[in-house]
């Protein structure tokens, strides 16, 4: 999605195509004379196959394509800018968002029970008889840690996590990228909406 929001922007045979819609239309509605319209709504483009062009039977849909064909066929190469469109028309951001939420919500509730369980596990274990505070922190291995972007130095971290702590660690960290990435799609998708006049807030349904 990120791709084809960019694609989008960046097109140029999108750019002349908006030009001609535009023109059309104004020749359309006004006969070439009279108040031109500056701009339309991405809502109308979905109408272009209703509208009905001059002879009252093609529709602009069918007319337009005529015309670019007789002018600029080149022009109907457009798709080969913005090869990402096909794959992404069917995302819808708001539903992404939703599943990914609810996705952390389960995850939260998957992580507390790991933990639980590990120390449970842990508490659980026979120490040695002689076995000293000091020897079980030899136990544990210090290594640098990154927390929050800044390292840490001789931060002591248990080598007996379990396998669902790990996965619920793994997972959390997927889970924070996904929701990076998440907000760069939406972010992009408002650019693409901006772009095109339309309110940056608007849904992607």
């Amino acid at each position: 999605l990120i791709n084809a929001c960019e694609e989008v922007q960046k097109s140029v045979r999108l750019r002349k195509l908006m030009a001609m819609i535009l023109m059309l239309g104004n020749q359309i509605n006004t006969g070439g004379s009279g108040r031109m319209a500056q701009g339309f709504t991405l809502d109308a483009l979905l109408k272009l196959d209703e509208a009905k062009a001059f002879d009252k039977k093609t529709s602009v849909l069918q007319y337009l394509v005529k015309l670019v064909k007789a002018n600029e066929p080149d022009m109907l190469k457009v798709h080969d800018e913005m090869p990402s469109i096909g794959p992404a028309e069917n995302v819808i951001t708001e539903s992404l968002v939703s599943e990914l939420k609810e996705l952390n919500d389960q995850l939260t509730s998957v992580t507390g029970t790991a933990a639980a369980d590990g120390r449970r596990r842990r508490q659980g274990k026979d120490s040695e008889p002689n076995e000293t505070a000091l020897d079980r922190l030899r136990q544990q291995k210090t290594k640098i840690k990154d927390v929050e972007g800044v390292n840490m130095y001789n931060q002591a971290e248990p080598v007996d996590l379990t396998v669902m702590e790990k996965f619920a660690l793994h997972a959390e960290r997927r889970t924070k990228e996904a929701f990076a990435r998440i907000e760069g799609v939406q972010e992009n998708f408002k650019g693409v909406l901006s772009y095109f006049g339309e309110n940056p807030m608007m849904t992607s349904s």
